[in-house]
């Protein structure tokens, strides 16, 4: 192989590779918005738990108008996230347009946050109590959302950043009479947040790429094992059948006489071999060549299996075929041979050729000619010569002649 067409299957392998690397990518990062939107309803739900135990908490300490008004904002944007949710989920289409739909997710997260950062500045109480009360639920609110969120680095970033520098700047701010150590506290938890959200989403983006690369092989796997079949199926086939013909070979035919021979002999009934070699094939070989020769063989052997349909035609060679018939009778055997004789000897016409083959065809028959396959197959191939020598064009069953015609 030259330099060039080694290069362009390079080339066209870097290609491949390029657009499988980049469905990996387009695929993950579908799954990772997929599980965002799925995980939707448990977040609102913690939201929403966590949102009652701030209005209970903060009624006696705030006024009663801003607090109904924060909890119907708050409302609002769970609704809204949550029909969100449900339209990207239901609607298989949505998930084309990722771009889009991750931007919407970081929008409500954004809003979400936004709704807790109120309650962080606005509606942060004045007394200790109320403010450790605010700061524990807001601690468990964006420890809850970094796994949660964490599938998209940006939306939990949104999320814990709007939600807690505001209420840090609010507590250096009231610095007198909120102990500073809770606002350095609050600096620390933030900056631990945002460490452990990009570890989380590395390896939740990790086992999403692992999972669709082991999917990606399990196929290819899957692949390789249905064309091995086939090939193992194809090598069988070979092994078996003759490729010009498909009938059975010497190989196959050994083995399904042998098992014919057995049922003849478990269910008492008679077997007949039909032992064929066509008279004058060489002499077609001769004429027009071997393409017309096996051109020949294949109507042949077509008319008969047309004829014999339940019975099995094998070729053991060259222009050599043999029938076995199960279930038979003397009469039968006698009438089937020649009407297999007229089938071979009907005359093969068209444009280019018109050939009459004949045949010699000698028939064993199980138990009168012997028990067992070797026994049976020499007395039919011996019947087949003994006709053969006499002119051919006849079949020989025992001790009795019969004509074709």
């Amino acid at each position: 192989m030259d330099l060039k067409k080694i290069f362009k299957l390079n080339h066209h392998g870097a290609d491949f590779d390029n657009v499988s690397a980049s469905l990996l990518k387009q695929k993950v990062e579908t799954q990772l918005l997929t599980s965002l939107y799925q995980q939707t309803k448990i977040a609102l739900l913690a939201s929403l738990m966590c949102a009652i135990f701030i209005f209970i908490g903060l009624w006696n300490v705030t006024t009663p108008f801003g607090l109904y008004a924060w909890a119907l904002l708050f409302l609002i944007i769970s609704a809204l996230r949550l029909i969100l949710s449900e339209i990207y989920l239901k609607n298989k289409t949505s998930q084309t347009h990722y771009v889009t739909w991750h931007y919407l997710f970081v929008l409500g997260a954004f809003l979400a946050a936004l709704s807790w950062a109120i309650v962080g500045t606005i509606l942060f109480p004045t007394t200790p109590a109320e403010q450790m009360l605010v700061l524990l639920i807001f601690a468990g609110v964006t420890a809850g959302a970094v796994p949660i969120l964490s599938p998209s680095i940006i939306a939990v970033l949104v999320f814990v950043v709007t939600m807690l520098v505001p209420t840090i700047i609010n507590l250096f701010l009231l610095v007198h009479t909120v102990p500073l150590l809770f606002d350095m506290a609050a600096t620390v938890y933030l900056i631990y947040l945002i460490v452990v959200s990009f570890k989380t989403h590395g390896i939740i983006r990790k086992s999403f790429m692992l999972r669709f690369e082991n999917e990606g092989l399990l196929q290819k796997l899957t692949g390789a094992k249905e064309e091995l079949e086939i090939i193992n199926f194809k090598l069988e086939d070979a092994a078996t059948h003759d490729p010009l013909t498909q009938l059975a070979n010497r190989s196959l035919f050994n083995k399904t006489f042998e098992i014919s021979l057995k049922r003849a002999q478990t269910q008492n009934k008679k077997l007949a071999l039909f032992y064929i070699d066509l008279d004058n094939f060489k002499n077609v070989n001769d004429c027009y060549g071997h393409d017309v020769g096996d051109e020949v063989l294949v109507i042949i052997v077509n008319r008969l299996k047309s004829y014999l349909k339940n019975n099995t035609i094998s070729r053991l060679g060259g222009d050599e075929l043999t029938i076995i018939i199960e279930d038979t009778k003397f009469d039968e055997i006698k009438k089937m041979a020649k009407e297999v004789c007229n089938i071979i000897a009907a005359p093969i016409i068209n444009d280019r050729f018109r050939v009459t083959i004949h045949a010699s065809m000698g028939i064993s028959v199980f138990p009168h000619d012997g028990k067992d396959m070797e026994i049976l197959l020499k007395a039919a191939d011996k019947n087949m010569y003994y006709i053969k020598e006499r002119g051919g064009n006849n079949f020989y069953i025992s001790a009795e002649v019969t004509g074709c015609r």
